[in-house]
């Protein structure tokens, strides 16, 4: 193949999901163009839709560096991940901490998010202005149950008692304790879809299949999202 008379190309892929990162498919995109044009200028700009491989995205477009963090997996295993940090910005990546290529287990009902809100809070903690919660690729069904819990809100149950980790916990959700947390960043949350939370089209029929959930599992998620929804 050939491109005559092409003279720029704009490279700007997102990840292959359980594949390869954004980064990894644009060069390989870059070394297919230099093969067939190597005179052809090329424009490397990955892309992310807030899943997995958002920080390596986000990375190439603006200055700062990795902060690595030993946070909690989706099943309570403790593994490495890391955030990115700007003079005035911090970039969370879900998939970094909670994310579904973590590990090969599937089981919804337990995946927690808690390893996000470990990394949202030392992220708050640097007092950058502004901090992007990049929430995509993950192995949770829980509402941010965990990632709330590691902010230090307390779920409970009618006996006052913590509720267990993951989305199949949150039936027996009766109150939530907020702690004193005073927020000086503003959060916005980057994602690529417009679900709501509950029902036909919320997230746990919709996304529950693909994180290993069968019919009677998404219909518990779905009923527990919903008793999330209610405390709050």
């Amino acid at each position: 193949m050939t491109f005559r008379s092409r003279k720029r190309v704009l490279i700007a892929p997102d990840a292959f999901k359980g594949s390869l990162s954004c980064v990894d498919v644009a060069a390989s995109m870059v070394r297919g163009f230099k093969q067939a044009s190597p005179e052809t200028e090329l424009v490397v700009m990955p892309m992310t839709d807030g899943g997995e491989g958002a920080l390596a995205a986000i990375s190439t477009a603006l200055d700062g560096h990795m902060m690595p963090l030993t946070v909690l997996g989706p099943y309570g295993d403790a593994l490495e991940a890391s955030w990115w940090l700007t003079d005035d910005l911090a970039v969370i990546e879900m998939a970094q901490a909670s994310g579904l290529s973590l590990s090969a287990r599937r089981e919804p009902l337990s995946a927690c998010s808690f390893g996000t809100g470990q990394l949202l809070q030392a992220a708050l903690a640097t007092e950058v202005p502004e901090v992007w919660l990049c929430c995509g690729g993950s192995a949770t069904v829980d509402g941010g149950a965990g990632l709330l819990k590691a902010l230090g809100f307390e779920l409970l149950d009618r006996f006052e008692q913590p509720i267990g980790p993951g989305g199949g916990a949150l039936l027996e959700l009766n109150s939530i304790r907020s702690p004193r947390l005073e927020l000086a960043a503003e959060i916005k949350v980057l994602c690529d879809v417009v679900n709501p939370l509950t029902g036909s089209d919320g997230a746990a029929h919709v996304y529950g299949p693909q994180k290993g959930a069968g019919p009677e599992e998404i219909i518990h998620l779905d009923a527990g999202l919903s008793r999330l929804a209610q405390v709050l």
